[in-house]
């Protein structure tokens, strides 16, 4: 009986332990999309899994079935987070944000709702708009029931490396009313030679994680499209002016706002 009694007893601890590990396991490994997970995928992963990012280094746009999606990469971070770059392999995925192009309702996700916590990036005026997050980097904004955005983070244990960048996840998915967003500047200067680079930075009243889309009207863009900061090449441009378009939108297509500069290119 002794012995039979420790047996059980040992069987339900064992049955504790494993419980214990398995959802310290669950809460430590992030969610994956399409197998890319951030922090722990690259660039080449998205290229070899999707098709496509190819030719955009710092940051990707596309659409893949029934989501747009947007990959923001280490190399597109700001100047601010550059640390926190230098500490992770090369063109490492740092979110996956997705709109979904139909109509996709909270309960479709099939999220654990005892898991779900309410974000503050909702606005507070229009109750229309809610923001949920999960334990293991997931972030969903909504307009009532539909979903607007769905953000991949990276799990809490993976993020330590570049914590401060994580540190406010509703950011990444924030939904406010737009009563007069505006692009406060584009940065650069007001002349350049023809044979150096440009970089133009660009500062908003939106929520800036999936970043800027930029033009210009001569020259080419060799880096950060879709980032706060792009690089342009003038190469033959002596003596032309330049200009340089920065757009950039809320989730589901609700704004959008424009700004541009001119560039006086020197000989």
């Amino acid at each position: 009986m002794l012995r039979t009694a420790m047996l059980r007893t040992g069987v339900a601890k064992l049955i504790l332990i494993t419980a214990v590990v398995l959802t310290s396991a669950n809460s430590s490994f992030a969610r994956e999309w399409r197998g890319i997970v951030p922090l722990r995928s690259t660039r080449t992963d998205v290229i070899r899994l999707t098709n496509q990012c190819a030719d955009q280094k710092e940051a990707c746009r596309f659409t893949l079935g029934t989501e747009d999606v947007h990959i923001l990469f280490s190399g597109g971070l700001t100047a601010e987070n550059r640390e926190c770059a230098s500490r992770l392999p090369p063109e490492t995925v740092m979110f996956i944000a997705l709109e979904p192009r139909e109509k996709l309702k909270i309960s479709d996700l099939h999220l654990d709702k005892r898991r779900l916590h309410s974000v503050d990036g909702s606005d507070p005026v229009v109750h229309d708009f809610k923001g949920y997050r999960t334990d293991d980097g997931l972030v969903v904004s909504l307009f009532k029931d539909r979903v607007l955005q769905i953000v991949y983070l990276p799990s809490e244990t993976d993020a330590a490396p570049c914590s401060d960048y994580y540190r406010q996840p509703e950011s990444f998915a924030q939904i406010k009313l737009a009563h007069m967003h505006v692009i406060t500047g584009l940065k650069a200067s007001e002349t350049t030679k023809a044979g150096e680079k440009l970089r133009v930075s660009a500062d908003s009243t939106m929520n800036e994680t999936r970043g800027y889309t930029w033009t210009v009207s001569a020259g080419k863009i060799i880096a950060g499209q879709y980032t706060k900061e792009v690089t342009i090449d003038k190469t033959g441009l002596a003596g032309q002016k330049l200009i340089v378009t920065a757009e950039i939108s809320e989730p589901f297509g609700r704004h959008t706002v424009t700004a541009t500069c001119v560039v006086q290119i020197l000989p």
